[in-house]
């Protein structure tokens, strides 16, 4: 993959946000309408109530369905991720099916909630998270009825000893190809085991210091990231060998990936020199 890099400099303008609680019933806009604006839909409640609910993601097929992925953590620790199903007017078509085949099996946080996407044939793929032992895999799960089932997770990083990947991002193109990216901690270990967390690597690969909000002495070390790509050309069944498209990444930093007419475009976030970090994006025409 022919890689192209380049680094921006984001600058944003801080805004005052009202913080909203959730509720199970419709909000008010107290704003005054014009004669041609619609009112907006009442909510509906997705998850069971009850539960502990968390990491939401949304897609729409193109007949307008709408797909809610969300997951459920229990109080051992362990979750699970589900897709409810509804139409344009947040009617629900069918009941919520679970993701994971083996319950518990989910690893997920609120920086990392799982990805959906819709390929132009209405198969939905699922990206997830699976505790794998002492690692965690990075998956995808497909379903070519409509939601109604998912088939066995397919693993996307092939490498086999314990590690973390994550942060991950998901796309389909128009003809059906799935795009993958997502941070791989497979090196990271092997730093960790061979080499000294207080020294650069012999590769390079430099362990910088996260702002935990203490003192210098409270700061833990811990290492920079790298992010990886695969791609799969068969609906999900089977992905490329991983190819790895940059070091001395941010490792609490999401992924991004998009296809559009040909091309393939990544983003994450990027450590400089001298600890700055700044926003990446590398694009392939192959």
């Amino acid at each position: 993959m022919h890689v192209k890099t380049v680094f921006l400099i984001l600058f944003a303008l801080s805004a005052v946000v009202p913080q909203i609680g959730c509720t199970s019933t419709p909000v008010a806009d107290s704003r005054s309408r014009s004669s041609n604006e619609t009112s907006p839909a009442a909510a509906v409640r997705v998850s069971d109530v009850g539960s502990k609910a968390a990491e939401t993601a949304i897609a729409v097929d193109s007949g307008g369905n709408i797909y809610v992925a969300y997951v459920e953590h229990a109080e051992d620790k362990s979750a699970d991720l589900f897709v409810h199903k509804y139409d344009a007017s947040l009617k629900s078509i069918s009941p919520a099916v679970q993701i994971n085949p083996v319950k518990g099996a989910v690893k997920a946080w609120y920086g990392d909630p799982p990805t959906i996407a819709v390929a132009p044939d209405k198969t939905i793929y699922v990206g997830w998270t699976m505790r794998n032992g002492g690692g965690i895999d990075y998956v995808v799960s497909g379903s070519r009825d409509g939601g109604q089932t998912f088939g066995e997770p397919t693993k996307i990083n092939d490498d086999a000893a314990p590690a973390s990947h994550g942060m991950h991002s998901i796309a389909v193109d128009a003809g059906g190809t799935i795009y993958a990216a997502w941070l791989d901690e497979r090196n990271v270990h092997k730093v960790a085991e061979h080499g000294s967390m207080n020294r650069p690597a012999a590769d390079g690969f430099q362990i910088v210091k996260i702002d935990h909000k203490g003192t210098e002495s409270e700061q833990a070390p811990e290492p920079n990231s790298e992010v990886f790509f695969a791609v799969s050309a068969d609906g999900g069944k089977t992905f490329s060998k991983n190819q790895r498209i940059a070091s001395e990444v941010c490792p609490c930093c999401k992924t991004a990936v998009i296809a559009n007419e040909g091309r393939v475009y990544v983003s994450w976030r990027q450590v400089l020199d001298g600890d700055h970090r700044h926003i990446a994006v590398a694009s392939s025409t192959d």
